[in-house]
């Protein structure tokens, strides 16, 4: 399925590593709900999976009647998020992969479109360890602009040789074509969108989740 067999592997974190979509959602309909006194339409939501919290904050106030409200809803939600408790699950094979990668002392990191701070905390709460976490404060631009896997690739010391073989691991339209912009090889997973979607935006393979990927490897 990985051909050629990756020499390193940058991974998304929403909807590759954890179902997190439950989460967010519920901190976003919080946020606003506080900042604008009204509910937030579920269709809202649906319509900014992929994107970084400030681009998210930004439509969303839009919608709410006050563009100019983007950052106090941003920062409201980032809060509700850190102190809510609640902690996403683990997809299938996520533990299992990570767990082999280190073992195997693999080059690994996260480039996400979540907030850093969020996706450290959940990563220490469940018990992983990751060399190297970029949210999307982190970087100068998110996805799917390719910033955040380049800087990744260069964080984790990856050669223009080894790029050509590092493999991107995304579930959402905006994060294949921030990879497949980086100049390295992108597996959709299947986790929220169609293999048709995930291939119409460049995907070069496609698989169920992170357990297919640990059975390939096997």
């Amino acid at each position: 399925m990985l051909e050629p067999r990756p020499a390193a592997f940058l991974f998304d974190f929403d909807g590759v590593l954890v179902e997190s979509h439950a989460v967010h959602r519920a901190a976003w309909s919080e946020a606003f709900l506080e900042v604008f006194g009204c509910a937030l339409g579920e269709r809202a939501v649906e319509q900014v999976t992929g994107r970084a919290g400030s681009v998210i904050a930004s439509i969303l106030a839009h919608e709410g009647g006050d563009a100019s409200l983007a950052k106090p809803l941003e920062q409201r939600k980032l809060e509700v998020l850190m102190s809510s408790g609640r902690l996403p699950a683990l997809l299938p094979g996520a533990r299992a992969l990570l767990k082999l990668l280190c073992e195997q002392r693999a080059s690994f990191g996260i480039a996400s479109n979540a907030p850093g701070v969020f996706v450290r905390l959940c990563m220490e709460q469940l018990g992983l360890e990751v060399p190297v976490i970029f949210g999307y404060e982190d970087v100068p631009e998110p996805k799917p602009s390719p910033a955040p896997y380049l800087m990744l690739a260069d964080a984790l010391s990856l050669s223009d040789e080894r790029r050509a073989s590092a493999w991107i691991f995304e579930d959402s339209p905006v994060g294949v074509r921030a990879g497949v912009a980086s100049g390295m090889r992108v597996c959709g997973l299947t986790t929220s969108r169609s293999a048709q979607e995930l291939r119409a935006e460049g995907a070069h393979v496609t698989c169920k989740n992170l357990q297919d990927v640990v059975e390939a490897l096997s």
